[in-house]
């Protein structure tokens, strides 16, 4: 058994898991091959499908519609049955960036954020190698990756966020995804268990 907290679907049997972190750190891929490896339905991320149909690098303006949007793909995927879900980034992502490369986020997106917060977050490092895209506002540099890893980092266990590294390449950062799941799904269960047999 397991219990879930802040589940807008109110069901209480789905694992949410985020695949959160800056740029160029391999999120998409490894939400793929997470829901692959654990037949999951899985989501896009709201703000790469914003960018790809504007054209352009976002601009402050575009966070609020970037947020809707990111909201509905959540929503959409939260309205099945399934027992777990692997995002693409959430909500967070579009606060921590917001602030990232603005200085400012729209005030009503940080409550709902942590109203949505999902079960886990697995928080991607910075050990892939930067890919060039036209539409980055970050950098490629060793210092600005790092601030940006913080950035996610601190923002995530600020908001009570249960967050697990993942680290290294190719099948090795997939393992290490996995081995977070198995290792928190199972000290979730062992602390319900525990609770419910206590007089």
């Amino acid at each position: 058994m397991t219990v879930k907290q802040n589940n807008p679907s109110g069901d209480e049997s789905c694992l949410r898991i985020v695949v959160s972190g800056s740029e160029c750190t391999g999120k998409t891929a490894l939400a793929r091959a997470l829901a692959a490896v654990f037949g999951a339905p899985f989501s896009s991320e709201g703000a790469r499908d914003y960018v790809n149909e504007l054209g352009r690098a976002v601009q402050f303006s575009d966070v609020e519609p970037i947020a809707r949007r990111q909201i509905a793909i959540e929503d959409a995927l939260l309205a099945g049955d399934s027992r777990m879900i692997i995002f693409d980034t959430d909500l967070f992502s579009t606060l921590i960036y917001s602030r990232l490369y603005f200085g400012r986020c729209p005030d009503w997106i940080e409550p709902l954020c942590r109203e949505r917060r999902a079960d886990l977050y697995l928080l991607c490092g910075i050990d892939l190698p930067w890919v060039k895209d036209d539409f980055q506002r970050g950098r490629g540099t060793p210092a600005k990756r790092q601030h940006a890893h913080s950035v996610f980092a601190k923002a995530l266990h600020k908001s009570g966020c249960s967050v697990a590294p993942v680290d290294g390449l190719d099948d090795s950062r997939l393992q290490c995804a996995i081995s977070a799941i198995e290792a928190w799904s199972g000290g979730r269960r062992i602390a319900v268990d525990q609770a419910l047999e206590s007089p």
